[in-house]
């Protein structure tokens, strides 16, 4: 039980000191200088990144986060409810007013990236950040 109790807490010391920030503009304009931060501020920060490319003057490195969310709503009379996000339709009558019952289902894409360029000695030179939600 011991060995159970000390695995737990150093996976959770393990999450608290990993400090990756989410990516957003506000983040690269609030903890990033271009011409000041280092490729090691920004993995810091970030993690490692998805993709790099080299090139004779430095990197190009790339982050890329997609969110989904996905949202039912119950538009029922009395007859179906919501649980964790799937429609549960309660044994009954077939009268009308069971075939009334509907919900509706909405989701969106939100995607993220990060395109940052550093000089051979790794050193941050541009960034830029891309957002899209569908």
């Amino acid at each position: 039980m011991r060995k159970i109790i000390l695995a737990v807490t150093l996976m959770m010391m393990a999450v608290a000191a990993h400090s990756e920030t989410d990516i957003s503009y506000g983040a690269l304009k609030m903890h990033l200088e271009e011409g000041v931060s280092t490729q090691r501020d920004v993995i810091k920060l970030f993690g490692s990144p998805d993709n790099m490319m080299m090139d004779r003057q430095g990197e190009l490195w790339t982050y890329d986060r997609v969110t989904r969310t996905s949202t039912t709503t119950d538009n029922s009379a009395n007859e179906s409810n919501t649980v964790g996000g799937s429609i549960i339709i309660l044994a009954g009558s077939t009268s009308d007013s069971n075939r009334k019952a509907q919900s509706t289902t909405s989701s969106s894409t939100k995607t993220i990236t990060a395109i940052l360029e550093f000089n051979k000695g790794g050193v941050l030179i541009k960034s830029s950040i891309r957002t899209s939600k569908y």
